[in-house]
């Protein structure tokens, strides 16, 4: 079997792989892990790295270490959440006790008339037209058929409400005369792309994808430097072009195929509390619980073989009763909002998203109280729940936050808000 070589470029300690025949790249800021590849060594671009992000290892492989790989292997490249996948791993939830064994680890038969593979390709069409309008005006003004079918959302009407309007267009109007007007025709026709920078080549293949694509993204930077890079949107446009190119690159330069990846949220933790940051006022220990029981609200959760006990919002509670309402308020409340206000100016959206695996432990002071059991033969789903009172949010916050309400003329939420979607809650054998 012919040889493969992963590297999985990452700013993060990826303990759970470990067992994995995967390489790591590093480009993170703080010391690299023992055995992990750095990339700020031998001719680097290292100081782009917040730019240029998995990029930044890519280049330096390029330099410094494709020379010394066999013709023969195949080499690939990954990221510390999305991982080349077995084919039959496709619909597994990968957790840190399963990835190991569902990791890609050799090359298969049918790559056998193919010198590269990408990942599955994803879609971006069918956006909301509300987001198309609010995002895409300028897209609607020179093509206000966009509103009518979701068909005409191409990667370059994608790049435009995403990543800066006009910004794939002039990056485009860089490239090599060859492929200039084919890449051209190729974002504005279609409405896939394969994802994340994300292939397995040939070494020929790869010199030859690295040759022409640094040396063009180094033409970008004379169009859009680095200091006017800010944002999620706008910082890694680098990564955000070459994610595109490669897509329209590797078909028409190499014999391809498509394999699928997978997603991997949870990097290794049992349960995460960032909705949208630790403690905040969003607080995940506010779920709605729908199914054979009452609506009930819970804090934890403690996993069994054949059943699954829930401890309801009623443990806070009677914690709360036992140490005294005044000092658990005075201890606990001006802390909580304070730390925890979220300003959304009139007229925006804010998205927020969390990650939390089940069965969810705690083994603190709260682990006792009023229990529901779940049946595992019944479903439930599970939804989030918010509550404010405005009256006690502002009695408690300092006079800074109090100052930024009154000149802003911001209001406080006043209610109760619950998602409007439904999770499935799947309960699983251990």
């Amino acid at each position: 079997m012919k040889n493969l070589k992963i590297y999985c470029v990452t700013n993060k300690k990826l303990d759970f792989v470990s067992k994995s025949n995967y390489f790591f790249g590093w480009v993170g800021k703080e010391p690299a892990p023992k055995d992990y590849l750095t990339c700020n060594t031998q001719d680097n671009i290292f100081v782009k790295e917040k730019f240029y992000s998995e990029l930044t290892f890519h280049y330096w492989y390029w330099k410094n270490q494709l020379k010394n790989e066999n013709d023969t292997d195949w080499i690939g490249f990954c990221q510390k959440r999305r991982f080349w996948i077995n084919k039959n791993s496709v619909n597994i939830n990968l957790n840190y006790q399963n990835i190991n064994e569902h990791l890609l680890n050799e090359v298969d038969k049918s790559w056998e008339n193919s010198n590269s593979i990408l990942c599955d390709p994803i879609n971006i069409s069918g956006a909301k037209k509300i987001k198309l309008i609010k995002r895409g005006w300028r897209n609607i003004i020179s093509n206000p058929n966009l509103l009518f079918g979701k068909d005409r959302e191409t990667i370059n009407v994608h790049f435009d409400m995403h990543h800066g309007y006009g910004n794939l267009n002039k990056a485009i109007s860089l490239l090599d005369e060859k492929d200039r007007k084919e890449f051209k025709k190729y974002v504005n026709t279609f409405n896939i792309y394969h994802p994340h920078i994300m292939f397995i080549a040939k070494p020929e293949i790869i010199e030859k994808w690295f040759s022409t694509l640094f040396p063009w993204l180094e033409r970008c930077e004379e169009i859009f430097g680095f200091k006017n890079l800010t944002g999620y949107e706008t910082k890694r446009i680098y990564a955000y072009l070459a994610e595109r190119y490669l897509s329209f690159w590797f078909k028409k330069y190499s014999k391809y195929l498509f394999i699928p990846f997978n997603l991997y949220h949870t990097l290794g933790s049992t349960h995460f509390f960032e909705f949208p940051k630790p403690h905040s006022g969003l607080s995940l220990t506010n779920i709605v619980l729908n199914g054979s029981i009452d609506s009930t609200h819970f804090g934890s959760i403690m996993g069994r073989t054949s059943e699954y006990t829930i401890q309801t919002e009623e443990i806070v509670n009677n914690f709360r009763d036992n140490m005294g309402t005044e000092k658990w308020v005075n201890a606990f409340h001006p802390m909580i909002v304070n730390d925890n206000l979220i300003i959304i100016p009139a007229k925006s959206t804010m998205y927020f998203k969390t990650y939390f695996s089940l069965p969810y432990n705690k083994t603190y002071v709260f682990s006792t109280g009023e229990e529901i059991i779940l049946d595992k033969n019944k479903e439930y789903t599970a939804a989030l729940y918010f509550r404010a009172t405005a009256a006690d949010i502002l009695k408690y916050l300092n006079e800074g936050s109090k100052k930024t309400l009154e000149q802003d003329n911001f209001k406080l939420f006043d209610g109760e808000l619950t998602s409007t979607n439904q999770v499935p809650l799947i309960i699983k054998e251990n």
